[in-house]
């Protein structure tokens, strides 16, 4: 991320008529997978034994939140399972056909109105270890369409001479279209690769509502079982009740398991020249409302409180001051860059979002772009891309988010306690009582100027039997 521009200023759960598992693993997880074909299978049938029943205006579902899914081959590969066939396969693309925006697609929205392409790849060439190449592919007015596209973002990053591949979908039908997902993903990762030099690495998915129809479960039945590949270093989920238990595990984890490499802010900040991070850092809260500041965390509540009103909520107005280029407020309610790149009026997606769950409950359609297409050509690009609200059961409202970068120590602890002051006002606004918060920070870094400040957090001097005995007084 660099230093955010935002940041400066600064059980699965089961309604008791639901059917499918009890419960055994968490509402969040990772799937590894030996290649694509193993993934599509892996999935659907984890969607089929563990998903629970939800009502949808297309028919009835069984659905799991959640899944992010790591593919250890980029080789394209269809599942013999997969109901897809030529030309969709040859050309994933034609299968991305974005009807509520005269039927564009996503290759439209890679190049329009910049061409995020030609830019990152730039970028990516120069700088290795980038972090700032993230295709936006939502827009602003998704959300008030009949059927918005499901994938919102996709993020690539170099590590150790591969080019990985991370996308964010809202929602994602895994029997139909999952399969295709994966290699329109492929697709896309290939001409990176080729165009900078790099090889193809790793391929992911995060998907925030998996599902399929109850029409399809006799051919999902089908398919045959699979077993997950190996958990690798490419991906980490962290389970904690609250927000301070999740950033001190965050903090470990990075700090003595994660990669380190050089970073484009070492140009401006030596001691920022250097930074570990991890690789697709998962982070499920259980209870983001309860104990939300750690007593080490560097910054107070007054902060926090300030930071989610007015950067990330936008109350009592949206408002962007003077060297400032946007708010996630901005983004999130009507940027006033959006008229002149877009060629149309502003669109209040948060608003919309209340909108959509007070109408539906169960909509997987309550999802919020961040990102932009001219981000590519910023310094400061946003961290925070896309969020997505969905129903966990009758009274838990979930709320998902995806970061291309996130500083562990300056920045994620703050940013986790305003998403979720949005979470609870969104709930309330709403009508649910409870709240639950996953982010996915797909490059989660400790800069090499905060390393010993980690380490004092995460291993405190203590007193001598002697001196807690006053002997050496």
């Amino acid at each position: 991320m660099g230093i955010c521009p935002l940041h400066n200023c600064c059980c699965r759960l089961y309604t008791p008529d639901c059917k499918g598992d009890g419960g055994k693993n968490g509402l969040t997880e990772v799937i590894f997978a030996k290649d694509m074909a193993d993934a599509y299978e892996i999935v659907n049938k984890r969607v089929l034994s563990h998903g629970v029943i939800r009502r949808s205006v297309r028919g009835d579902t069984r659905f799991l939140p959640n899944v992010l899914l790591v593919i250890d081959s980029p080789k394209p590969k269809l599942s013999q399972y997969a109901p897809n066939r030529f030309p969709q396969v040859d050309d994933p693309d034609s299968a991305w056909v974005i009807l509520d925006d005269g039927e564009t697609t996503y290759e439209n929205r890679m190049h329009e109105p910049v061409d995020q392409t030609a830019h990152g790849s730039k970028l990516l060439e120069r700088y290795p270890y980038t972090r700032r190449f993230s295709y936006s592919i939502g827009r602003p007015w998704d959300l008030e369409g009949g059927m918005p596209p499901s994938l919102m973002e996709v993020y690539l990053q170099g590590i150790e001479g591969k080019v990985h591949i991370t996308g964010f979908a809202r929602s994602i039908d895994t029997y139909n279209y999952l399969n295709l997902n994966l290699l329109w993903l492929a697709s896309v990762q290939q001409r990176i690769a080729e165009s900078t030099g790099l090889s193809p690495g790793t391929i992911a998915l995060m998907i925030v509502n998996a599902h399929l129809y109850l029409r399809d479960e006799d051919e999902v039945g089908k398919i045959r079982e699979v077993d997950e590949a190996l958990p690798g270093r490419h991906a980490r989920l962290i389970r904690a009740k609250t927000i301070p238990m999740g950033w001190r595990e965050t903090l470990e984890y990075v700090y003595s398991e994660g990669f380190e490499d050089a970073t484009q802010w070492g140009e401006i900040f030596e001691r920022q020249g250097k930074a570990k991070f991890g690789h697709r850092v998962l982070i499920d809260i259980e209870n983001p409302l309860e104990d939300m500041i750690d007593d080490m965390a560097p910054f107070t509540r007054t902060y926090g409180e300030e930071y989610a009103a007015r950067y990330i909520i936008g109350i009592p107005e949206v408002r962007i001051e003077d060297g400032e280029v946007y708010t996630y407020a901005s983004r999130a309610r009507g940027d006033p860059d959006d008229p002149k790149w877009f060629k149309r009026g502003v669109v209040d997606q948060l608003s919309a979002v209340i909108r959509r769950l007070k109408s539906d409950r169960w909509t997987r359609r309550a999802a919020v772009i961040i990102s932009r297409p001219w981000d590519i050509l910023l310094d400061e690009p946003a961290c925070l891309r896309a969020y997505v609200f969905q129903a966990l059961d009758d009274e838990t409202l979930g709320l998902t988010l995806f970061m291309r970068s996130n500083d562990a120590f300056g920045a994620t602890h703050a940013n986790q306690y305003g998403f979720a002051r949005l979470l609870e006002w969104v709930a309330r606004e709403t009508g649910f009582k409870n709240c639950r918060m996953t982010l996915l920070a797909c490059n989660m870094h400790i800069y090499q100027d905060s390393w010993d400040a980690v380490e004092k957090i995460l291993r405190p001097e203590m007193p001598t039997l002697r001196e807690r005995l006053g002997l050496d007084d």
